[in-house]
């Protein structure tokens, strides 16, 4: 405990932020915390749906990798459940051309046996070449390779090319074949992805001056980057174009051997971490957090005393303007909400702030169906991504409620497919539409329909039917637009340029303008780790943040 606690302002009550405030308020300093909105979560909102759990914002970890969510979920007494994972269709409309080494070995058998003008692009998946390119980065950082070899996904050793860091982080596979990037992922650590981010190059370039499209260019052929862009998972970022070294190490992670996609169980979902957490801050022995909700920091400034910072307060629901002022303030926000408050910023922390990231929208529709058409034609429930290419969407999954009268459906979307859902979201949206507009309802049936049939409806009339009675199934729908305001993003990207250790050491404690050395001032939060895009990179950030704070 703390002989001499600090007054601590944290601004923004997600997950960053209620971290943060309970490990403060644990060493003895006294905590307020300021949240825009009615509820604390921030990105985390799961909402009952027809006695069923809609996650709206997180659904699944790999808890392997997430070592510091498994450890907060441990202490709440969470537990976890399996996920389906989602595996992409095979897409063979178009035909991409790749070259011999991109191929996967029944690609390049087909080839062979076949006549010329025959194309099997479709036996080579996506993540398959997002694989190989990511190697080949890595293994190869000056030259594009030529190999002979046909690039097999099962394959253990192929091209025998030496991992280009050896002499930095002294790890080297045995082999070099794309399978074996998952082994070599198992032993990297976080000094091994930092020597990716600043030592590895591309061309002659440091890798991560290049955006992620730019450097897959290097060691690809167009028709392999054509593929990854255009059937790619929402995780490829086509007009982001993010830092390609934050975008290989994100992978990197994901393509470790251990696969344990789980998700939370029990009422409440991902939901019990806010919850939980809230709970235990209310209920401190000592008191000493205050949460704050529908109260907004409209401005972070120097206050009278040089040793504190002010932060004015907009509290509507009691019409109150205040001038508030604290020891240290924590600024625990998405990128958009942030970029307002950075008028008293130095100019190259407003530069990480501002330009430094970059956000990308992800949009979820739910429908729960009181009676799902796979129950009625006898059928299990359909595989994540069943159909997923016959609709506006990126990923679909499918539930049945345990008492199995009701199912539900989710789709998962980014562009460019989030523009077609995208006119039904009302403004302000601070939470999602539950049952909102009612004309959403006609067009999800819409879509619903040609899940079921997988197959063009046929006439008309016969079309219209099938609506109607799909559209009568429907028991609750809801809508989640995380790209609007207030949040502005779903998740976010380092974009080309940054030096992300450099940027998490100056953003983690600095000083206003005109308080040189107080280093009383902190960003922490998903948008600005290291580990973008989960809850792990809020708390990695978080815990920074609070170490510098002492």
């Amino acid at each position: 405990m703390q002989s001499n606690p600090l007054s601590i302002a944290v601004v923004g009550g997600g997950i960053a932020g209620l971290y943060c405030a309970r490990q403060l308020a644990d060493r003895g300093h006294r905590v307020t915390i300021f949240e825009g909105l009615p509820r604390v979560g921030g990105r985390i909102e799961t909402v009952t749906l027809e006695n069923m759990e809609c996650e709206c914002g997180p659904m699944r970890f790999e808890l392997a990798i997430q070592p510091m969510l498994k450890r907060l979920a441990d202490e709440l007494g969470i537990r976890f459940s399996p996920f389906a994972a989602p595996a992409g269709e095979a897409v063979s409309t178009t035909k991409y051309t790749l070259e011999p080494a991109e191929m996967s070995a029944q690609q390049s058998a087909a080839v062979r046996s076949s006549a010329a003008d025959l194309d099997f692009s479709h036996l080579t998946t996506s993540l398959d070449l997002l694989r190989l390119g990511i190697y080949r980065i890595l293994h190869c950082p000056d030259a594009r390779p030529q190999h002979d070899t046909a690039f097999d996904p099962g394959a253990t050793a192929q091209t025998g090319v030496p991992w280009s860091l050896h002499d930095v982080v002294e790890k080297r596979p045995a082999g070099g074949g794309p399978a074996e990037i998952e082994r070599f992922a198992d032993s990297l650590d976080d000094r091994d992805y930092d020597c990716i981010r600043t030592e590895t190059r591309l061309a002659g370039r440091k890798l991560y001056t290049m955006g992620l499209w730019n450097a897959l260019d290097y060691v690809l052929s167009s028709g392999a980057v054509a593929k990854i862009r255009e059937v790619g998972t929402f995780y490829h970022l086509i007009p982001e174009n993010p830092s390609a070294s934050e975008w290989a190490i994100f992978w990197l992670r994901l393509f470790r051997t251990e696969k344990d996609l789980s998700t939370i169980q029990g009422a409440g979902g991902v939901g019990q971490i806010v919850a939980r957490l809230e709970e235990r801050l209310r209920r401190l022995p000592d008191r000493n957090v205050d949460i704050m909700t529908a109260a907004s920091v409209t401005d972070v400034c120097p206050a009278p005393r040089t040793d504190q910072i002010r932060l004015r307060v907009d509290v509507p629901d009691r019409g109150q303007l205040l001038d508030l002022d604290f020891d240290h303030v924590v600024l625990a926000l998405p990128k958009q909400p942030l970029s307002k408050l950075t008028r008293y910023f130095p100019s190259d922390v407003r530069g990480y702030v501002d330009g430094g990231v970059n956000g990308f929208p992800l949009l979820k529709v739910f429908a729960v169906l009181d009676r799902p058409w796979w129950h009625a034609a006898g059928e299990t429930t359909p595989a994540a991504q069943h159909g997923a290419h016959l609709v506006p969407t990126r990923e679909v999954h499918y539930r049945d409620r345990p008492d199995a009268k009701a199912g539900m459906v989710l789709l998962y979307t980014d562009r460019p497919a989030n523009a077609y859902w995208s006119p039904y979201i009302a403004t302000p949206h601070a939470a999602a539409q539950v049952n909102q507009p009612p004309e959403l309802k006609r067009d999800l049936a819409a879509q619903l329909v040609s899940l079921q049939t997988g197959r063009d409806p046929g006439p008309q009339e016969s079309y219209k039917a099938q609506i109607d009675a799909m559209e009568a199934t429907i028991a609750g729908f809801a809508i989640r637009d995380w790209s609007k305001p207030p949040f502005g993003a779903a998740s976010h990207a380092w974009m080309p340029g940054v030096n992300v250790p450099e940027a998490m050491e100056r953003l983690k404690a600095f000083s206003l303008v005109g308080q040189p050395g107080r280093g009383n001032l902190h960003v922490c939060g998903e948008a600005y780790s290291d580990y973008q895009g989960f809850i792990e990179g809020a708390l990695r950030s978080a815990a920074k943040a609070i170490d510098s704070i002492g």
